[in-house]
């Protein structure tokens, strides 16, 4: 007799990129004498059944009828300890929600569209589709989040909150995951060598040493098209633009006054941007100057500038955004938990080395 031979199917696996995003945790509206990990930990301990770490939020569908609204649930789902850190993830799904496919036919005049529910597990369990997820750690009251298009940090704060309140470790605070670190530190971390510096500034900010926004109520672009109007536009992204191109260049290619002119008047969007960097490790003499121009021009032009530091993070202005990309592999769609978390270990503890971080975070 024959033996049916089934083919196994290989594991898709993919790099992407992702971005860990640090905060530093607080609770206010009450004194409590225990760092946000522990608090967690003590919650997660009471709570231990999934069932009573779901809280329900309002979604708004799209799908449906006007101003219907969708229940999702979303908790805390896969505790793990490692190295003293606390890893977990943010899950939300919707009860019975279904996705559309189509069936995909080029000859076909139309394509069939229909929907498709979720396949019971092996042992007949229900199965419902994950809206998102949102991975996270906590050191103390550092957090390192891996966010995603639908569960920001301001979603996390929420939800510890609750499941802080709900398991009885507070009773009228909340929670704040802070992206502004004390004063000390941010001037510490700020004197770090920068890697990139990149501004950006819009085409033109004046025309005939008048602001923009105030000459659109005089000014039309007709008239300046028809040379009614004769306005000299101004800005630092045309003194770029300025640079690379020849006059006769600019005339050739359309790039006039004029057109820049009504552009503007026109509410148009260009934006100019210059970015300096080097490409793996700088010299000393190297990285010196670029240091000096990131200095000179957070002191020049504050909102148009934005330094990437080496090692830290991003300043935007008086903005400072301890960040890191990453790339992660994922097994069939899933992120790899043994490296995410191996990462996102050595990143902190990388901050709290250099002493980006306060070791305590207290």
């Amino acid at each position: 007799m024959s033996q049916k031979i089934t083919a196994i199917k290989e594991p898709v696996v993919e790099y992407k990129d992702k971005t860990l995003h640090y905060r530093i945790a607080k609770v206010i509206g009450e004194n409590v004498d225990q760092t946000l990990q522990e608090m967690i930990a003590v919650a997660l301990n009471r709570l231990s059944a999934v069932k009573d770490r779901y809280q329900t939020v309002s979604v708004d569908s799209h799908d449906g009828e006007d101003g219907d609204v969708q229940q999702a649930r979303q908790f805390l789902n896969n505790k793990i300890e490692r190295w003293s850190i606390l890893f977990n993830e943010l899950v939300r799904y919707s009860d019975g929600a279904n996705k559309s496919i189509i069936t995909i036919d080029e000859s076909a005049s139309f394509l069939s569209i229909d929907q498709i529910a979720p396949p019971v597990s092996v042992d007949g369990k229900r199965r419902e589709f994950l809206d998102s997820i949102m991975h996270m750690a906590f050191l103390r009251n550092h957090v390192v989040v891996i966010q995603s298009p639908v569960l920001r940090t301001r979603e996390l704060e929420k939800y510890i909150t609750w499941l802080l309140k709900k398991a009885g470790v507070i009773t009228q605070g909340s929670v704040m995951l802070n992206a502004e670190l004390p004063k000390q530190q941010r001037d510490k971390i700020m004197n770090n060598n920068t890697k990139k510096v990149r501004i950006g500034t819009p085409l033109v900010d004046t025309l005939s040493n008048m602001p923009v926004e105030n000459a659109r109520e005089t000014i039309t672009s007709e008239a300046i098209k028809t040379n009614h109007v004769k306005v000299t536009p101004k800005g630092l992204g045309l003194d770029i633009i300025k640079v690379l191109f020849t006059d006769r260049e600019r005339e050739n290619y359309g790039l006039t006054d004029d057109v820049f002119s009504g552009d503007a008047i026109d509410k148009g969007n260009i934006n100019v941007s210059v970015e300096i960097s080097y490409n793996y490790k700088a010299k000393k003499t190297s990285q010196a100057i670029i240091n000096n121009i990131s200095q000179a021009l957070r002191h020049s032009h504050p909102d148009d500038v934005e330094l990437t530091l080496d090692k830290v993070g991003k300043i935007k202005g008086d903005s400072l955004v301890i960040s890191k990309k990453i790339k992660l592999k994922f097994i069939n769609g899933i992120a790899d938990p043994e490296e995410m978390y191996m990462k996102i270990r050595e990143w902190l503890v990388e901050q709290i080395r250099l002493g980006e971080l306060d070791a305590e975070a207290e």
